[in-house]
This record gives structure tokens, C-alpha cells and sequence, in this order.
């Protein structure tokens, strides 16, 4: 009887353990695939908020996409944070709560963006300005050994800026024979109050020596405004005169263009 009783012991102790070992290993089953989403959540929440970055600032254009894929990392991160709040044992009535104020707060965020967005693009936008101005000459018997001064005098800075200058042979012909001179020290950023010289090199041009000689300049140049490549262009017209001493004075003519085949009265 004793040893019957000592037989059935052990069998019935391992069963015991074996029911206390599988109480166990349940939660810890159940806790894994919980975990395993939480960082898949949290990888995807991540990569869709730096997505977003990307695609606005690859093109303005793109805000609608980048701020719809910017709520989707904030409803991925609030199934993080849910899954995170029932790993700690919260109720699914807090845990989805908490979701739910995540998520919400994104769309908020999202729609004051774009409303922010739409806001200042319909404000009066901010242009600007060039100047350009007859420098110093290294050689005032020649005219286009002068040097134009170039200024910023707007508050924003511009950038690839491109000159060129274009200068008419023969203003009997239709159409007109004319020359086009890129300067190749435009500046490639200028910031506001800043100057820069600028030098046509004009090419030997056949029966060009004459007394009074026109010459109109056009630049190209871009500036950023709310995100935005802006570009802008402006025309400057300048003529000189030769002198009785055989010195050419350059003098400005207006920013308003001429009709070449109507030109000004002073030529």
C-alpha cells in the first residue's frame, strides 16, 4: 500500500508541473506576435513620416501625397502605442482610446498644414529685385571693356543667375541681325545688398564701330518662396555715345523694351 502510494505521487506531481509549465507558456505565446507587430508598426510609422519629408521637399507640388502618407505614420504609430498599452496589461477600452488621441491628433496636424500651406500662397508674394548699373571702364575707347555692377537690393537671395546681352548689327534687316553675349561670371547665388561685376566679352563683330551703339540686357535668375523655385526676369537697356575725344559713355535707357524696329530717338 506504501509503495502504491509513493508510486503515485511522482505521477501525480509531474502532472501538476506539466499544467504549471503550459499555465505559463501561454502568455508568453500569446505576447510574441504582439511584439513582432509592435516593431513592424513602429518600423512602418517611421519610414512613412520620413517618406513624407521626402516627397515635399522633392517638389512643392507633392503636399497632398507627403501629408496623406504623414497621417498614415500617425495611424500606424497609434496601432503601436496600442499594442504597446495591452502588452502592459491595459483594457482595450484605454489602449484604443489612447490610439485614437494619436490618430486624431495627426489629422488635426495634417489639415493645419495644409491649411497653413494654402494660406500663404494666396498672400500677396514677396518678388525680389536687381539692379543693374554702368560700372567702371579699363578701356574708354572701347565701349565693351566696361564693367555692369550687378546688385541684390531685394530681401530674398537668388540664385543661377544667367545675363546675357544682345546687341544689334544691322537694324535695317527683318529680321533684325543681332548678337547675343552670355556673360560667364554671372553669379551663381547672390544674397541681399550683395554686388557683382559683370563683363561682356564682345566678339570681334564686322563694321560694329560706330558712334552710338545699343545694347539690351536680359537676366534669368531664381529664388525660393514658401518652398517654392520661383523664377524672375528682368530686361536693362543701356547706349553709349562716342565722345569728340573718341571715349564711349554708356548711359541707361529705361527698363521698358524697345522696338527694334522702331528704335529710341536719342540713337
Amino acid at each position: 500500500m506504501e509503495e502504491n502510494a509513493h508510486d503515485q505521487s511522482p505521477k501525480t506531481n509531474p502532472n501538476k508541473e506539466d499544467v504549471q509549465c503550459h499555465g505559463n507558456s501561454s502568455p508568453k505565446r500569446q505576447k510574441r506576435p504582439l511584439v513582432r507587430r509592435y516593431l513592424l508598426l513602429t518600423f512602418l510609422a517611421g519610414l512613412s513620416w520620413v517618406l513624407s519629408q521626402y516627397v515635399e521637399s522633392f517638389d512643392h507640388r507633392f503636399l497632398l501625397p507627403s501629408l496623406g502618407i504623414l497621417l498614415l505614420s500617425f495611424v500606424l504609430g497609434a496601432g503601436s502605442l496600442r499594442l504597446v498599452l495591452k502588452n502592459h496589461h491595459a483594457t482595450d477600452l484605454n489602449a484604443g482610446g489612447w490610439a485614437l488621441v494619436v490618430a486624431m491628433f495627426g489629422l488635426v496636424l495634417c489639415g493645419f498644414l495644409y491649411w497653413w500651406d494654402r494660406d500663404q500662397a494666396s498672400k500677396p508674394a514677396e518678388s525680389p529685385t536687381i539692379t543693374f548699373n554702368v560700372g567702371p571702364t579699363l578701356n574708354p575707347k572701347n565701349p565693351f571693356e566696361t564693367r555692369f555692377l550687378l546688385k541684390n537690393i531685394g530681401s530674398l537671395p537668388i540664385y543661377a543667375v544667367e545675363c546675357t546681352g544682345f546687341l544689334p548689327t544691322n537694324l535695317n534687316t527683318n529680321p533684325i541681325a543681332m548678337v547675343a553675349i552670355m556673360s560667364l561670371d554671372s553669379p551663381s547665388e547672390l544674397a541681399p545688398n550683395a554686388e557683382k561685376s559683370i563683363y561682356f566679352r564682345l566678339p570681334p563683330i564686322p563694321g560694329l564701330a560706330r558712334d552710338k551703339i545699343l545694347f539690351q540686357v536680359r537676366t534669368w535668375y531664381h529664388y525660393r518662396l514658401v518652398k517654392r523655385d520661383q523664377v524672375k526676369s528682368q530686361v536693362f537697356q543701356f547706349y553709349t555715345i562716342k565722345g569728340p575725344t573718341g571715349d564711349f559713355q554708356w548711359f541707361p535707357a529705361g527698363s521698358k523694351e524697345w522696338d527694334w524696329h522702331n528704335p529710341p530717338g536719342f540713337y
